[in-house]
């Protein structure tokens, strides 16, 4: 609970920042990280790896900027 809660405040941030610095090879790089790094975290925690993959997607996809990058990008 305290991993979502402290990503709902941080991760959102972390994400607009990484888009206002205007370089999508910046912004993938941050979104990979994040996510893989929320999954080791939750895996060290006694939680699934998918489980912690599932919980940074949604954490990402608070920002909002990071769906509107990625659809340029695609």
């Amino acid at each position: 609970m305290g991993l979502v809660v402290g990503g709902v405040l941080f991760i959102p941030s972390l994400v607009r920042l990484s888009v206002r610095l205007g370089s999508p090879e910046i912004l993938v790089v941050v979104v990979t990280g994040l996510c893989f790094g929320i999954a080791v975290l939750a895996q060290g925690l006694g939680y699934s790896v998918a489980l912690g993959a599932f919980v940074a997607g949604v954490l990402v996809a608070e920002s909002g900027e990071a769906i509107r990058k990625a659809n340029e990008l695609l």
